[in-house]
């Protein structure tokens, strides 16, 4: 059980519960047109959603991954992740409505576990295959929290 602090800068107990990869697809390049060359200038698309369960006193992160070059989705992954939080109640601030307030620390640290998690799957789904050879770049959690705050405002 990993702990953390909480915006009243008390520690938040929690403990990774489930990791469960939802979907995968591979597509092949060639049907693209494209080369293994052209495949490894490709870019990451990433977005997240959360779901919190008081009753279970839990809150999953449903991470999406897809691997594209120009408009051709070639390979991507859906997973959930699920975290069990002690002292619920006290540990979250959140409304009837589920929607919550969680430290950028904390929230940073799940995302990291969860997108770590992820590639590792990648690594497995992606083994006997020319995709293998693709480095997934390294997620700036910073500036994707940035994005994420920006894009919850609008949504508001």
């Amino acid at each position: 059980m990993k702990k953390t602090k909480n915006s009243a800068n008390k520690p938040i107990s929690f403990m990774l519960l489930e990791i469960k990869k939802i979907r995968f697809y591979q597509s092949n390049y060639l049907d693209f047109g494209l080369s293994i060359e052209d495949v490894l200038k490709g870019n990451l698309k990433i977005g997240v959603n959360f779901e919190l369960s008081p009753s279970e006193e839990t809150i999953s992160l449903f991470l999406k991954l897809d691997f594209c070059h120009t408009e051709h989705e070639l390979f991507g992954i859906e997973t959930v992740h699920k975290y069990k939080i002690k002292d619920f109640k006290n540990a979250i601030q959140y409304d009837d409505n589920k929607n919550f307030n969680v430290p950028d620390e904390i929230m940073k640290l799940w995302l990291s576990i969860a997108i770590s998690d992820t590639r590792g799957m990648l690594v497995i789904l992606n083994a006997d295959h020319e995709y293998s050879k693709i480095i997934i770049p390294l997620i700036h959690l910073d500036t994707f929290m940035k994005n994420l705050k920006e894009k919850q405002k609008k949504a508001d």
